[in-house]
């Protein structure tokens, strides 16, 4: 005499939590994408002015924001100030720096400035 036996259905369960540590929207507005990169030639004297290579040739307005930064050939991009475009002409333009960012970083000659134009 024998006896059927059933292992039955098999059933699981799994529970899944989704959690994120950054909204996508703060990483989207954190992301700067810049149009024109232009060098510093000339500093006055009190550090408040600079001149940079470009200009009305390539696209610098007046009144356009531009991000300083100190470059080196290591992949280290460290922001140092920013400025305001004041005066434009055919290559140069002359940039009214408005905020500083490190105060132990002095603004000189070679530092690399990015503006986008939107």
């Amino acid at each position: 005499m024998g006896r059927s036996t059933d292992i039955g259905r098999i059933y699981g369960v799994q529970l899944i939590r989704r959690v994120e540590s950054a909204p996508s929207g703060k990483l989207d507005a954190g992301f700067k994408t810049y149009d024109i990169e232009a060098n510093v030639v000339k500093v006055s004297s009190n550090k408040d002015y600079v001149q940079i290579d470009k200009g009305l040739s390539e696209d610098v307005r007046k009144g356009m924001t531009m991000d300083f930064f100190e470059f080196d050939y290591l992949g280290g991009n460290l922001l140092i100030a920013r400025g305001t475009v004041i005066s434009t002409k055919s290559d140069t333009a002359v940039v009214k720096i408005t905020q500083r960012f490190h105060k132990k970083k002095q603004i000189k000659e070679g530092l690399v400035g990015r503006s986008s134009l939107k």
